[in-house]
């Protein structure tokens, strides 16, 4: 796991423990407060430094060359690829939601995020 993965992985727990996220006990809150923790479980799986991909994203690409994440994102990629999230965010928010009402335990928000799953490149 990266760096930056555990970071996050450890962020994300914190706020939830705190109470700070809006979307685990569904208080209001202004501005763009409602949609963080959404971002932040997907910078989680971005964050991870392999990706898998499907059979016709392996076809466009070399698999013995090494990519950035920047040189196979966005419009202007000439591979035409996008990205997915193995598990969806709304799948594993929900798990998060879930374990909040049951138990409030640091450590299996942790468990939860750490299973959250790579981004796949697909056609």
């Amino acid at each position: 796991m990266s760096k930056g993965k555990e970071v996050l992985i450890q962020w994300i727990s914190s706020g939830i423990s705190l109470g700070i996220f809006p979307l685990i006990d569904n208080r209001v809150y202004e501005g763009d407060l409602k949609y963080i923790l959404s971002n932040m479980i997907a910078k989680v799986s971005l964050s991870d430094q392999h990706y898998l991909a499907s059979k016709e994203a392996v076809q466009r690409i070399d698999p013995t060359q090494e990519y950035t994440r920047a040189s196979l994102y966005g419009r202007s990629n000439p591979l035409q690829l996008v990205y997915e999230h193995a598990i969806p965010c709304k799948v594993v928010l929900e798990k998060l939601k879930e374990e909040y009402r049951l138990n409030k335990s640091d450590g299996a928000y942790e468990n939860i995020l750490a299973l959250d799953g790579s981004r796949q490149a697909i056609m």
